[in-house]
């Protein structure tokens, strides 16, 4: 990409943003300054520009810096600031830069300097005077609960409104100072907020201005005590053969909740009915039918729940399509099969005892009864809805009929050739039907895989071969599946390819620049030209000198300069930068198709 940077633009840049050297600081060099100092800035915002708040509110300013090329940075904590009538406005007392308490009604000027550059703000105190500060309760009464040595801390908040001259109430909650006289067990965490960590009997109290009003605080102690158990499942009905999550939990008056499931003391009444196994996730088991008691003691504490072990529940019902996958050629048949499937893991074939239909029987139709239910023929091209129903349970099937069976599938990709190794390449696949039609096969329509050495392993993402399989040389199928339809593919993944090409030059180097000088300094102890580097990285991420075999270009980024330098491409002189005057030019590395880049920065 090349820079176009007009003559005034640079030398406003020099002029607001160059140090004692002289040197040319570009654009990017200004942009990532880290911390610029005061004479950098051109000019200073205040926000908001203006103000009108009631007496005893907090005002808070933001001082915006304005620096060349559009920057901008908060210097808030970097300047003065003034206030032009400190009878109503004052500085707050937590001495944060920028932000104000409002005292009597008037209008004042807020004015933020730094160096030479200055802003103003104005604050307007509305006429009304703040009389009496009410907070929200009259007195605060609250418990810790004492577990062993210690305390579960608990807030506690409190609000406080200001009632003025004219009658009017605000609420000044976040603009009171908030004071505890006990802070190591009743701690102020600002805005109202209080955290009681032990007992104690003391006094809060919140300060607007000259107003403060305070209440007692009483922090009592209350003792933890056991409330009782809870179980999941719950209730415990447990079907036969089928591990069920087990979880028993101790409740505490505080709301404390433990998992005790695998220290509690767990019985039942009858060890031949259940199975609890409590190794890693806690599960229990009915392995009859009948009724059971489930005991548990934790502490000294004992419950009983009683407990029901039953027939394996059913879980779903699923429909196969064995010879078609749900897509289908006009004229095609499929006898498709219902499968009842219970929790302990056993199914059962429901075919014959299921209800069939089709919602278009134009597009899709049931040509079986009795014996023969599950029977189904495409008969015109078109989308149906399958739907088997056993009992209250059923299932919905999409099905796809297409005009004419596929009879050959096309892989192809824009890529062409070798894959690099460790690369990835994208693949579409058209299904060529026996009309001669052809269609695009979607994810949904058709399934991807690869083959190499026998072993076939399915797409992660279908059309896209990955790098994880590109980590071999050598042969490789890809083979896409779609109904009745397969097609091949065989490519070869070849040597890793060239991704990308890093241009350097040591040592006078840093992230953005190639440095180079015109004269020998501390800073330069090599001027004139020098050879540049050209390495480029391959797909296996190695890393190869490619300099002879590149070709190099230049460019010409800025004016004034109408050569900042160049590098030569011919010969004993190839990738030779030889720089001409202080300024930039971009360097540019081909090799096999893959480009680099990098801006040579020379110096006086």
């Amino acid at each position: 990409m090349k820079w176009q940077i007009k003559l005034f633009i640079l030398w406003f840049a020099c002029i607001t943003a160059c140090k004692d050297q002289g040197k040319v600081v570009s654009e990017d060099a200004l942009v990532a300054e880290a911390n610029p100092a005061d004479g950098d800035f051109l000019s200073v915002l205040l926000f908001p520009a203006t103000a009108t708040v009631s007496a005893g509110r907090v005002v808070s300013f933001e001082a915006v810096g304005i620096l060349p090329y559009d920057q901008s940075s908060n210097i808030s904590s970097r300047g003065v600031w003034t206030i032009s009538n400190p009878s109503i406005l004052v500085p707050h007392e937590d001495g944060s830069f920028g932000k104000f308490r409002a005292k009597l009604p008037g209008t004042t000027e807020v004015i933020f300097t730094l160096g030479s550059i200055t802003a103003t703000g104005t604050v307007t105190v509305t006429n009304k005077l703040l009389q009496i500060l009410k907070l929200s309760m009259d007195s605060v009464a609250i418990r810790v609960e004492g577990i062993q040595s210690s305390y579960v801390p608990v807030e506690q908040i409190v609000e406080a409104y200001g009632i003025y001259s004219d009658g009017s109430i605000e609420d000044l909650t976040a603009d009171a100072n908030w004071v505890s006289e006990d802070s190591s067990r009743f701690e102020s965490k600002g805005s109202g907020l209080f955290r009681a960590t032990q007992p104690t009997t003391t006094r809060l109290s919140a300060q607007v201005n000259e107003i403060t009003s305070s209440i007692p605080v009483d922090v009592l102690s209350i003792d933890r005590h056991f409330t009782g158990f809870s179980l999941e499942p719950s209730p415990l009905i447990l079907p036969m053969n089928t591990d069920m999550p087990l979880m028993l939990r101790a409740n505490y008056s505080n709301g404390e909740s433990i998992d005790v499931t695998a220290t509690a003391q767990i019985t039942t009444a009858n060890p031949a009915l259940t199975l609890i196994n409590r190794a890693g996730t806690p599960t229990i088991r009915g392995l009859g039918i009948g009724l059971d008691t489930f005991n548990v003691t934790y502490e000294g504490h004992n419950q009983s729940y009683p407990l029901r072990a039953v027939e394996a529940q059913t879980l779903s019902l699923s429909v196969a399509s064995p010879s078609k996958n749900f897509i289908f050629s006009k004229g095609d048949k499929e006898h498709f099969n219902a499968t009842l499937n219970y929790s302990d893991g056993s199914t059962a074939n429901v075919t014959s005892l299921s209800t069939w239909s089709s919602d278009d029987i134009t597009v899709f139709t049931k040509t079986g009864t009795g014996a023969d239910f599950g029977y189904f023929a495409a008969t015109t091209p078109g989308v149906a809805k399958l739907k088997t129903t056993f009992g209250a349970m059923n299932t919905v099937s999409p099905i796809l009929v297409n005009s004419a069976s596929i009879a050959s599938i096309q892989i192809t990709s824009v890529a062409t050739g070798t894959i690099g190794q460790y690369t990835s390449r994208t693949y579409t696949a058209k299904a060529i039907y026996t009309d001669g039609s052809s269609r695009t096969l979607t994810s949904t329509l058709a399934n991807w895989f690869y083959i190499r050495g026998g072993v076939r392993t399915a797409f992660a993402s279908k059309g896209f071969l990955d790098a994880t399989a590109t980590t071999s040389q050598g042969p490789l199928t890809i083979e896409v599946v779609s109904g009745d339809g397969l097609g091949q593919l065989v490519v070869t993944v070849g040597p890793p390819t060239p991704v990308s090409i890093d241009i350097t030059i040591p040592p006078q180097q840093d992230d953005v620049y190639i440095v180079q000088c015109l004269t020998v300094s501390v800073q330069c102890p090599v001027a004139g030209p020098l050879y540049l580097v050209a390495n480029v990285r391959y797909s296996d991420n190695s890393v190869v000198n490619r300099t002879a075999a590149s070709t190099f270009e230049y460019d010409i980024l800025t004016a004034p300069f109408s050569f900042a330098g160049f590098v030569r491409d011919d010969g004993i002189y190839k990738a030779q930068s030889t720089p001409l005057a202080a300024g930039f030019f971009q360097v540019t590395a081909t090799y096999q198709g893959v480009v680099g880049s990098k801006i040579v920065k020379v110096l006086p």
